[in-house]
């Protein structure tokens, strides 16, 4: 009997284990459909703001002034209906063209940030964003908004090739009045350190990326450029980098703290009877909800 006893507890703790992996692992998305993974940007609803370095985009927008995006692509032509293939091949060619060479006056906007879009593909993009985060938060509760800043260029195993953002600086988008433009500032939301890119390396490569409290500190001390060398000096396998990147979108993680604390605690949780009784009796969550 005791040796039965032994073994149906260790066969209790493996179940209780299982269990609290197959939840923590149902919280996450660390595979490329994952943007914090496999970023990629969007016309409608992604800003990246090229011209600029993480420091520029920085410090412009926490600086006092309001800071508004410029697109600097010429406007689009609107197409003649029924103009023939042939036509419409020339005058995509001269677009391409005229898109390279056309001169902007980035010196009579010196509090702006610039997109290598048309103006109306920025504020259609900000109007987009701007929707996304209102959705978002009043659905979910949820701030999905996001500066992006610096990003890891990595190889998958596979060798294919992703790009990580690494800083996401909470941001609010705002417009003066109804039909004004919008611009961005910061808000009091709390930074992040891309948290699906640090639960992948640590847990496929066992590559550790610098603290939030030392990259904070860092910014505090010594700005943005600085913090994002201490991601420069993490050890990767040949061929991967980390590049400067500053793009305004939505990046969702907020199951990304629940997973991280699932997993520092497991050895917590694993001694919860009401856990227990979740893992091992089949117990439906809700339904105890519910009922207590």
């Amino acid at each position: 009997m005791r040796r039965a006893f032994r073994w149906g507890a260790r066969l209790t703790e493996e179940r209780v284990r299982s269990a609290i992996g197959q939840w923590r692992d149902s919280l996450v998305n660390l595979s490329s459909r994952n943007r914090l993974i496999n970023y990629r940007p969007t016309r409608s609803s992604t800003i990246e703001f090229t011209r600029h370095d993480p420091e520029t985009v920085f410090s412009t927008i926490n600086s006092p002034a309001l800071t508004f995006t410029k697109g600097t692509r010429p406007p689009e032509k609107t197409k003649a209906a029924g103009e023939d293939e042939a036509e419409a091949a020339l005058e995509n060619l001269e677009d391409a063209v005229l898109s390279q060479i056309h001169e902007f006056d980035f010196d009579s906007y010196p509090d702006n940030l610039f997109a290598d879009k048309t103006q109306r593909d920025v504020d259609k993009s900000l109007r987009n964003l701007a929707g996304i985060a209102k959705r978002e938060f009043l659905d979910k509760g949820l701030r999905v908004l996001y500066l992006a800043l610096g990003e890891l260029r990595w190889l998958e195993e596979s060798g294919d090739k992703r790009r990580s953002p690494l800083l996401l600086l909470p941001v609010e988008l705002t417009a003066p009045g109804p039909r004004e433009r919008m611009y961005v500032e910061f808000s009091d939301d709390d930074v992040a350190i891309n948290p699906a890119l640090a639960l992948r390396l640590s847990e496929e490569y066992g590559l550790n990326l610098p603290s939030l409290e030392d990259v904070l500190a860092t910014i505090e001390s010594e700005g943005i450029a600085a913090a994002l060398d201490l991601f420069r000096l993490v050890d990767y396998p040949d061929g991967w980098e980390v590049a400067d990147f500053s793009a305004l979108g939505a990046f969702m993680f907020a199951k990304e703290a629940m997973y991280r604390d699932l997993l520092d605690n497991e050895a917590q949780i694993e001694g919860s009877g009401l856990i227990r009784l979740f893992a091992v009796d089949g117990v439906d969550v809700r339904a105890a909800s519910l009922s207590g």
